[in-house]
């Protein structure tokens, strides 16, 4: 159990941590409304079809402007959101799994809009077993077990790209994100399940929370 505790650690904290790290370098605070996001999402691999639904809160916001010896400036621009997740899944002739995550998505995005991310997540999930499950006490008496199944501990990671869109309307990002899951203890040893996720997030405009944007200039003759 410590082993799988420390790798779940390794594979959700490290990457965030490398995430964070910045240069030293002059800074301006512009204070921010953001709206909270949901997000709709379709998992599925060649054994499993599920959805997911997460409301998710921007965290951070940090754009950098690189102006060149030309004069054009390119901008570059980094965001992190936390999302909370409801998860199904039917994985056909073994059970079907409820799970609540917390994800941290971290997002690299350029001038056009396309971004790619990265996403660690942590989770508690719980399986069903299908059909009638029996169970046989010591002396040999017969019952049904009633919700069969499972409590896992979950932890992963994600690799993705999708387009943010600039316009007013609700619909904000589509993605498509690889995602490759550990669950312990399950069946007494970890267990990876890697799948793919079409994902749509949607602002919600009457709910906003306050997030400031950290903008940092950049030169490239290295002179203010």
């Amino acid at each position: 159990m410590k082993e799988a505790v420390i790798v779940l650690l390794l594979i959700t904290g490290l990457p965030a941590f490398l995430y964070g790290c910045n240069g030293p370098g002059p800074d301006t605070i512009v204070a921010q409304r953001s709206p909270l996001l949901l997000k709709g999402s379709l998992l599925f691999s060649n054994r499993l079809i599920g959805g997911q639904v997460g409301l998710g809160r921007m965290l951070s916001w940090k754009e950098k402007h690189i102006s060149k010896h030309s004069g054009k400036q390119k901008i570059t621009s980094k965001q992190t959101v936390l999302y909370g997740n409801m998860v199904y899944y039917d994985h056909p002739g073994l059970h079907r799994n409820w799970m609540l995550t917390a994800q941290y998505d971290m997002y690299r995005f350029n001038k056009k809009g396309f971004y790619t991310e990265f996403t660690p997540l942590l989770g508690v999930s719980r399986t069903f077993l299908p059909g009638t499950t029996y169970k046989v006490d010591d002396a040999g008496n017969v019952s049904i077990l009633k919700l069969a199944g499972n409590w896992t501990l979950t932890g992963g990671f994600g690799l993705g790209a999708g387009k943010y869109f600039t316009n007013s309307g609700p619909l904000k990002t589509i993605s498509l994100k690889l995602i490759t899951q550990v669950f312990y203890p399950n069946f007494r040893f970890i267990a990876f399940k890697p799948h793919l996720e079409l994902n749509t997030a949607w602002q919600l405009s009457k709910m906003q929370t306050h997030v400031n944007k950290r903008i940092k200039l950049k030169y490239s003759n290295g002179k203010k």
